[in-house]
């Protein structure tokens, strides 16, 4: 009776499923490939200008005060710059360390907090996301199944979960992705 009630409802589902699979081919060819290319056709406001710039990269330790002092320097540089530009904010992406360090200059210089935006890395936001996934994940069994289909050692896991070991981890990730998905595909859309 209920494998009866349970396909019933799969059989209503399946044309939903499959539009939600392969409405990504659909809108590919209609929009373009790119989410720019999207933006662009779709979009009916036109952006201020801004301008991009890379100031040098800090080589002294984030722990240190010389490197305080260091980054007071790079950020009234970009202030200067930002004014002779005519904009009126300077945005500073930084790694996580330097990151610390900008907010408690922020924090502690009020003319900092009228137009300094401290952004936190791409990588480094990827990795601190990775190390909140790796705590969710370390009961499930995933890791078991890692190292016994040889994708990973036991100390690379670790590392993994930890956020660390960038490469490694999208390559476990994304097979784990694909798998679930190659398990759970059929059995919601061929069932019945």
């Amino acid at each position: 009776m209920k494998k009866q009630v349970f396909r019933s409802q799969v059989s209503k589902r399946q044309p939903q499923l499959t539009r939600h699979f392969f409405c990504n081919v659909e809108t590919k060819k209609k929009i373009g490939l790119s989410w720019t290319s999207f933006n662009e056709k779709n979009s009916s406001q036109n952006a201020p200008m801004t301008t991009v710039g890379y100031v040098p990269i800090i080589q002294a330790p984030a722990h240190e005060l010389d490197t305080l002092l260091c980054i007071c320097t790079v950020v009234e540089r970009c202030r200067h710059v930002a004014r002779k530009l005519g904009q009126k904010y300077v945005i500073l992406t930084v790694d996580e360390a330097l990151y610390c360090k900008l907010m408690e200059l922020k924090w502690a210089k009020k003319e900092y907090q009228q137009f300094l935006i401290v952004r936190l890395g791409g990588l480094h936001t990827c990795m601190s996301f990775r190390k909140v996934i790796g705590k969710h994940i370390q009961t499930f069994g995933l890791t078991e199944a890692w190292i016994e289909s040889n994708q990973i050692g036991p100390k690379a896991v670790e590392q993994v979960l930890n956020g660390k070991e960038y490469a490694r981890a999208m390559r476990v990730y994304k097979t784990t992705f694909q798998v679930m998905w190659r398990i759970i595909i059929p059995f919601f859309l061929f069932i019945g």
